[in-house]
């Protein structure tokens, strides 16, 4: 998976502009979710990518300390050319934030956008069980990701792999689910109630307190 998004991290701010149905609002309900604050809180950004979302956290959140993760070192350069001026708000992990040690009640708020959708249930519920772990009480989750109207959909490979036999592994699976498995994922990894903050037909932003 690092390689097909370091293939793609020039373009990918692009890509996700023109594929993503009403991108602004999307990224405007991401950083709405979060409290305007001056205080100097922490953030993790599971995925943070080129950092789309990064605007307009730190508008409502001048003061935060950022963490970001991501398993692209391309995304990584890609980001941190667009933002030179924020490297001492900024602490940036290469790595998959299925295996990076993410802390205990570390973070006032976590935030994934577009990151979480390659996952099958099971890993989700893992990773949304580490992530209210490393949520400090009354920590807020964002997750801005697509989802699905159907339950029956089937993962499909956008990247290509080797089911036949044809290359060095399936890396890349997308797999949304409905908002309603996730709602059922967040309340099985003791999240409390959960707000669908913004929703298109394809795309949602969940807001879930620690």
């Amino acid at each position: 998976m690092d390689r097909f998004f370091d293939e793609r991290a020039d373009s990918y701010d692009e890509h996700m502009r023109a594929e993503l149905e009403r991108f602004d609002a999307f990224y405007a309900a991401v950083a709405d979710s979060m409290p305007v604050t001056d205080e100097p809180i922490e953030i993790l950004d599971l995925g943070i990518g080129t950092g789309l979302e990064l605007p307009g956290i730190l508008s409502r959140a001048p003061r935060a300390t950022i963490t970001g993760i991501d398993v692209s070192e391309g995304m990584l350069d890609r980001l941190r050319a667009k933002f030179p001026d924020a490297s001492k708000d900024l602490r940036l992990i290469h790595g998959s934030f299925l295996e990076v040690d993410l802390g205990e009640a570390a973070y006032d708020i976590v935030i994934s956008t577009m990151a979480l959708h390659h996952w099958l249930p099971d890993r989700k519920l893992s990773l949304y069980r580490r992530i209210g772990a490393a949520l400090r009480l009354g920590g807020l989750f964002v997750n801005g990701d697509y989802v699905e109207d159907s339950s029956t959909t089937s993962p499909l490979p956008t990247c290509p792999g080797s089911r036949e036999g044809n290359g060095g592994g399936l890396v890349h699976v997308d797999h949304p689910l409905t908002i309603q498995e996730e709602l059922g994922l967040l309340s099985r990894s003791g999240f409390g109630p959960v707000r669908v903050a913004f929703r298109t037909e394809h795309a949602a932003v969940l807001v879930a307190r620690r």
